[in-house]
């Protein structure tokens, strides 16, 4: 069978198709194998591996819009003076792959031909801009300089989604001084419903119907997800950099490039600020006091006094050059405190309920239980006896408060008028997250070598305050946790020649969270008499989880205490090669 028969005018049955290659030569299917890969690799032209990084690409040609090969394209950060270089192929188009993010200037030289500056190109993460010349007969001294951004229709690239760039992270309002809830500007992007992801001191969101654990979190090309159970850090991110030490960050939505292969939702890929020529920094500080909070709906209703809402959010950047023009750093420092009563309800026994009568609650009571002393229960009367009291329950009946809401108290002694709901909780929940960042870029001579390093830190100390406040009682899902996020990166980049350059990337990311019960560690159960309980120390504490029908259950989580660990190591090369007008 010759290769022909290969490329039938009608599309083959898949029996025809296994008969064509089990009878053709082995080296023939190998030979137009490879020959398709390389054909899909080289008309990939856009496909270059860039996660952290933009690229900047374009023809040179002279007034008639002939090519010009052997142009010298240097492209220079103008914040830093850092240039790279590269030379126009036979077709005048010239590649500069994975730059870092910020303003160049863009220029084209040739003896014979004035020389052509494009300032003010203005690169974020992910973007490929085409920036084109058409150079002018002259002499190199003179200058041709054009100033302006580039065109705003991406037509490099296919992804869809949005930059949120310094100035807009800068200038808008954010209540927690959360950068990840900008990603609501973006299309398709809302908040997360109720439920496990629309809790805590982050921003929980779904793109375009996809959940919000599905969303794949990276900072400066590393991965920043956290992949413990149940999201207990209460974040899908192992740290989350101040919003002064961002200097973007893009949601990608749709169609994004295969080295974001894992997620399902949105990218969002953020970018610690690097150092410049210039010192740079700021002191800032966020208040928030109780003296101009309103009380809270519940707090009014059960006549209690407004409670505690104090928040301060302090800390500073600075940045700058370490050699000019070569080595540069930049850190940061934000610490966020928070202070604030928590209005919960709950469900406590009255006074009489205490004493063993309950003319209080509707329905009839039976004395023909088979756990009950005969001669204990008055059915009818709705009483029983306290003397056949249980001496445990009674202790563990004393740990309730008492009701203090004025409708659930007014209702005392009335037949059938108990109120659910009858006390009003205003513990104060906790928090305190310190953290910071430090990075440091530095250029190699020659200006064929970049290396960059950064380190980030999280720690966060969080106590919720137990519904029936005391520690014992507890009544919910209180909690006393440590959260430990770390998150470092190294990339070194090298240019071989004009066409080929390589970028080395290797990142970890660890986060702790230490989850326990606010009474862990205490025993209770030999305090209130409650046997045959094991007293291992590394969950030990507190009382078991008691329900109580009609009543706000006593005791701690079931799942209390939770310690997890997640970790992240990864090492990645990406090259690029340029050849004629495929890369």
């Amino acid at each position: 069978m010759s290769e022909k028969s290969l490329s039938p005018p009608l599309p083959l049955t898949r029996r025809q198709t296994l008969l064509i290659l089990t009878r053709m030569k082995f080296h023939t299917f190998v030979r137009v194998s490879a020959a398709s890969v390389l054909v899909l690799l080289l008309h990939a032209s856009a496909a270059t591996a860039q996660i952290d990084t933009g690229s900047i690409v374009g023809t040179v040609t002279d007034k008639t819009g002939g090519v010009l090969p052997g142009i010298t394209v240097t492209a220079t950060q103008e914040e830093t003076g850092v240039a790279l270089t590269a030379v126009t192929n036979g077709l005048g188009q010239y590649t500069f792959p994975n730059l870092k993010v910020g303003r160049y200037a863009v220029s084209a030289e040739l003896q014979g031909f004035k020389r052509a500056i494009k300032r003010d190109v203005t690169l974020s993460v992910q973007d490929r801009l085409e920036i084109n010349f058409a150079l002018e007969i002259g002499q190199l001294s003179e200058e041709l300089v054009v100033s302006g951004k580039a065109e705003q229709l991406q037509t490099q690239s296919a992804d869809i989604g949005a930059v949120v760039d310094e100035r807009t992270m800068r200038d808008l309002p954010l209540l927690g001084r959360r950068y990840s809830e900008l990603a609501l500007l973006t299309p398709g992007v809302v908040v997360a419903p109720a439920g496990i992801t629309s809790r805590g001191e982050d921003t929980f969101f779904n793109s375009n119907g996809n959940y919000a654990t599905w969303n794949n979190y990276t900072l400066d090309g590393a991965d920043n997800n956290s992949f413990s159970t149940n999201l207990q850090e209460r974040s899908p991110q192992v740290v989350q950099p101040p919003v002064d030490a961002l200097q973007e960050f893009k949601v990608q939505t749709r169609t994004y490039s295969a080295e974001f292969g894992k997620a399902a939702g949105a990218v969002i890929n953020a970018s610690v600020k690097q150092g410049t020529n210039t010192y740079r920094g700021n002191v800032f500080t966020f208040l928030r006091d109780e003296t101009y909070n309103a009380n809270t709906w519940d707090n009014n209703r059960a006549g209690v006094a407004k409670g505690k809402f104090n928040q301060n959010i302090s800390g500073g950047t600075l940045g700058g050059p370490i050699v000019r023009g070569r080595t540069f750093f930049f850190g940061d420092f934000q610490r966020t405190y928070n202070d604030r009563a928590l209005s919960q309800t709950a469900t406590v026994p009255t006074p009489l309920m205490r004493q063993g009568n309950f003319t209080e609650l509707t329905g009839n009571m039976t004395a023909t239980n088979p756990f009950v002393t005969p001669g204990c229960v008055n059915a009818s009367a709705k009483v029983i006896n306290p003397g056949c009291f249980d001496p445990v329950a009674a202790r563990l009946i004393g740990l309730y408060p008492l009701p203090n809401v004025p409708s659930a108290i007014g209702q005392y002694g009335v037949p059938g008028g108990f109120v659910s709901n009858n006390y009003l909780s205003n513990g104060i929940l906790r928090y305190d997250i310190n953290q910071f960042d430090a990075r440091v870029d530095h250029t190699l001579a020659a200006n064929r070598d970049q290396v960059f390093v950064r380190y980030s830190f999280q720690n966060t100390n969080r106590k919720e305050p137990p519904l029936l406040d005391d520690p014992i009682a507890e009544g919910d899902f209180a909690s006393n946790m440590l959260i430990r996020g770390q998150n470092g990166v190294g990339s070194w980049s090298h240019i071989f020649g004009n066409a080929l350059f390589s970028e080395f990337h290797g990142a970890w990311n660890r986060i702790r969270g230490d989850s326990v019960h606010p009474a862990f560690g205490i025993d209770s159960d030999t305090q209130y008499g409650i046997k045959g309980v094991p007293k291992n120390p590394q969950f030990y504490g507190g009382l078991p989880h008691m329900p109580i029908s009609r009543f706000t259950r006593l005791g701690g989580p079931f799942f209390r205490p939770q310690f997890q660990t997640s970790q992240v190591l990864q090492l990645a090369d990406n090259v690029s090669w340029n050849r004629d007008s495929h890369t």
